[in-house]
């Protein structure tokens, strides 16, 4: 494993590691599927999935259209 990898995983919060931990293995769980598995609260699965999103450790794998006057 490279050092910048090591240094990100030993940086991690607990939560952080929690949820990675889940998706490691269920990539596509809902959030109320990760609330369940993790056995973390709604406010603090969030935090825990933003900072991940912060650090740049994953993208936001949700995609949405645009419907709109053609």
């Amino acid at each position: 494993m490279s050092q910048d990898i090591t240094q990100l995983l030993a940086g991690l919060h607990p939560f952080e590691r929690k949820v990675l931990t889940i998706l490691k293995s269920r990539p596509n769980l809902w959030d109320h599927e990760l609330i369940r598995e993790t056995d973390l609260e709604e406010s603090r699965l969030s935090m825990a999935l933003g900072w991940r999103l912060t650090k740049g450790i994953v993208k936001d794998g949700v995609q949405g259209s645009e419907v709109g006057p053609d």
